[in-house]
Parts: structure tokens; sequence; C-alpha cells
């Protein structure tokens, strides 16, 4: 589909669209049946093509859509016969941002956008459709009209001390719109940048293939008898709890590289730990050895269960290692467990709110901003809590209504493909 937006959109599809004819297409969202055709007037691709006539239309401006056929060459064809006709090639998220200057948008909603098109899996993608729908801007006006109720009622209180109770009611919504930052907060998908990915790792020989084989629920890595088998790292997706992930296995860790390609085999390990999601170190039972520095573990497993005793795992709990046995798939399920709570606490709940790192970052300065209102209000500063109600209704337009800084705005619509 070729897509134009702005005031000569009409004009355009005039100069390059024929129906049997007739005019080019200007009743609104009417599909029409045709040819695009070239400056001799000949045929280019049967089409459909529809107009969408301002404001009625998703950039608020007429625009045009011309559906043809998919391939490469002919789309080329159709493109530059409308680039011919006076149209240029869209920036980066130029229609979403009409959309936004033309108040068809708010910044939640295009954020939303992105987020739909970014989503890996069918949870966040229905997570974004949500946020489309305007799930954050309805908890936000919430949040709104209880801080500028609070606002209102301690100006009263500034100008009437004696008739405004700001221990009474203005101090339960107050407290009220804490109590909603704080649920929106705890509701929050944090959208990390790249793949997520869980990466195994451990000392050579801990059982790290096998155990990727299990969590993956097929082969991806060779697991022998002999130490060191893994030198590239290997990946698979999985699914944890709603979280799509890259499972990646990797070379075992070791003080000393027996020879240069098992060199370069940890140092692309260790490259893969600094830009994991989760890590999840593996050692064996026996001779358990510590994640090096430099690897951040988020969980230590202890594996070959099968071969320790009760004393040995209840030890090993003590010190904080999971034990499970890889090859015959005991404590896996608690494994699992932990790994999905390790991605909740990073990154928020599986069908959370998927925020980005600009919002997230917005809503914990609301948060913020109430709680230091709520301390004011308790010490008798009425005049600095309006202050920082102020900044806390600020933030919420910020977030989902009006950005004022253009260089937020280009940071948001820099995600866009072209085509939106």
């Amino acid at each position: 589909m070729v897509r134009v937006s702005g005031p000569d959109s009409l004009k355009i599809l005039g100069q390059c669209f024929r129906d049997g004819g007739r005019d080019a297409v200007s009743a609104h969202a009417l599909m029409r049946h045709g040819w695009i055709v070239d400056e001799q007037q000949q045929p280019l691709d049967e089409v459909l093509a529809v107009a969408f006539l301002a404001p009625r239309s998703y950039t608020g401006e007429d625009m045009i859509e011309i559906h043809c056929h998919g391939g490469e060459v002919v789309m080329q064809l159709v493109l530059q016969r409308v680039l011919e006709c006076g149209a240029r090639l869209a920036g980066a998220g130029e229609f979403t941002r009409r959309a936004y200057l033309n108040g068809k948008l708010s910044l939640d909603r295009v954020e939303a956008i992105m987020q739909l098109i970014e989503a890996r899996d069918r949870v966040r993608a229905k997570a974004a459709a949500k946020m489309l729908s305007g799930r954050l801007g309805r908890r936000l006006e919430e949040m709104a009209a209880l801080v500028r109720q609070v606002q209102v009622d301690c100006e009263a209180a500034i100008e009437f001390p004696d008739d405004v109770d700001t221990d009474g009611s203005v101090g339960k919504r107050l407290e009220d719109a804490r109590r909603l930052a704080g649920e929106m907060l705890g509701q929050v998908r944090v959208q990390a940048p790249g793949s997520l990915d869980l990466v195994l790792s451990g000392p050579v020989n801990a059982g790290k293939s096998t155990l990727a084989n299990e969590l993956a629920g097929r082969d991806i890595s060779i697991v022998t008898g002999q130490a060191g088998t893994t030198r590239d790292a290997v990946c698979a997706p999985v699914s944890l709890g709603g979280y799509s992930l890259s499972l990646v296995d990797t070379a075992g860790l070791s003080e000393q590289a027996r020879d240069e390609i098992d060199e370069v085999a940890m140092r692309v390990a260790r490259a893969r730990i600094s830009a994991a999601t989760v890590v999840v170190w593996i050692s064996e039972v026996g001779c358990l050895v510590e994640p090096p520095g430099g690897v951040a573990a988020d969980l230590k497993v202890m594996n070959k269960q099968d071969l320790a005793t009760d004393r040995d795992c209840d030890e090993a709990r003590a010190r904080g290692w999971i034990p499970i046995s890889a090859k015959f798939g005991q404590g896996l399920e608690r494994l699992r467990e932990r790994i999905e709570q390790v991605l909740h606490r990073k990154l928020g709940p599986a069908d959370g709110m998927p925020l980005s790192a600009r919002q997230a970052a917005g809503l914990r300065r609301m948060a913020d901003g109430l709680a230091r209102a709520g301390g004011l209000l308790e010490d008798g500063l009425v005049e600095l809590a309006v202050e920082e109600c102020r900044q806390v209704l600020d933030m919420t337009e910020q977030i989902g209504g009006q950005a004022r800084d253009e260089e937020v705005l280009e940071e948001i619509f820099s995600r866009f493909c072209v085509g939106k």
C-alpha cells in the first residue's frame, strides 16, 4: 500500500489514477477500483484507491491510500509515479506525528502504537492494544482530577486558612492520588531495548547445554561427555510466564583459556552475559563455583542434584543456590518460577502496561512529587504543596497529553518506521 497525506493528496491521486475515464476518488472512505497510469496514460498496476477527507483521517489531513499488488517492482513503480506527481517520501513516523500535531492522537496513544508495532508476542500485543484504546490516558485523567482538586483546595486554604481542613478531605484526595500512582507503577511493563536474553553461564561441563535443551523443549545444543563442547553462543526462542525470551547457551568460563579458540569463546560468552536481561549461573554439586568478577548472576543453580545428598541440597539452598537435575528434570519447574520472578522484578508484569522508559520515569517522578506534597501538607507548608501538585499535573500532561520539548518528540517519533 502507498499512503499520501497532505492538502495536495487528492490532486496527486487525480494525476495518476484512472477509473474507466471517470474522475479520481473524491468521496470520503469509498474504495474505488482502477489503474495507476504513467505520464503517457499507460497502465502501471491495477489498484484499489480510497480517500479520507480532513479531518476524518488518521492524520487529520486529506489522505489517500493506493492498494496495489505486492510485488517489489510494481510497488516501486507505483511509488515512483506518486512521487513524480508531487509527493515526497515520508520521514520516520511522520504520519503518526502529523496525527499528533493535528490533535488526532495523544502522546500515550502515539507510544502505544509504537509498542504495538514492536510487540514480539501476543501478550504484549494485547497489552499495547489496551494502551491504544486509552488505558493509560484514563488513569492519568483520573489522577489529574484528584490532584487538581487538591491544588484548588490548598489554594483556598492559603486564602481562607480557617475554612479549609488540609488534614481531612484534602489529605484523603492526595492519599487517593498516591495510591493510584502506586497501582500504576505496579502495572508497568518496562519495554527493554532489543531482545530479552536469558543467558546460561557457568564453568565448563556444568550442564549448561543440557539445561538449555530442557528449557527450550528441544535439542538446541550438542551435549557430550567432553568438557568444552559448546564454543559459540547458541540461541533459541522460549516463552516463560508470558515473556518471550531468547535463550542463550554460552561457552564455559574458566580462569585460564586452554587455547585461542577457548579464549575467543569466553570473550563471546562474557559479552552475552553483560548484555543479558537475566543471567543464570550453573555449577555442579560437589564443586560449586561462585560467579567470577564481571558476571552479575541473577540466579545460581546447582546442577546434578541426582548425585547430591539431602544435606548437599540444604546447604546449597542456604547459600542461595537452586538445586536441579537438568538431566532428569528435577527442580526445573521451581527454576522456571524463579526466572519469571526475576523478569517480573526487572520488567514488571508480562501483561502490564507496556510503557516506554520516558513514560515509566515520568510516573516515578509523579509518585515522588505526590509523596513530597503529602509531607509538605503534614508540615503545614501548603504553598509548597501547591507547587508540587502543579508539577505533578505538568507531568501527567507530558506523559499522556502534549510534550512541550521538541527533543522529546524527536526521541519518540525516531523509533517509528517510515510507513507509520
